[in-house]
């Protein structure tokens, strides 16, 4: 799931809704456009703001250490 969401590129046909669309922009913006970037993820209790953001760290981690 995280390299089809890693190949992804603007303007590609559209993939499904995913919390790894939101860390592909974060890091997209840190490193295209050399801008710091903030992640938000907030909702009411049980909502899955734990397992979001723990999807997007796995996700920036992944890319990153395909990078090097």
């Amino acid at each position: 799931m995280i390299a089809m969401y890693y190949k992804w590129r603007m303007g590609d046909d559209p993939l499904p809704p995913h919390v790894y669309q939101i860390g592909y922009a974060a890091y997209n913006g840190l490193t295209a456009n050399n801008e710091s970037q903030a992640i938000i993820i907030s909702g009411e209790s049980g909502a899955g703001k734990t397992e979001a953001t723990k999807k997007c760290l796995q996700y920036l981690a992944a890319i990153v250490s395909k990078k090097r």
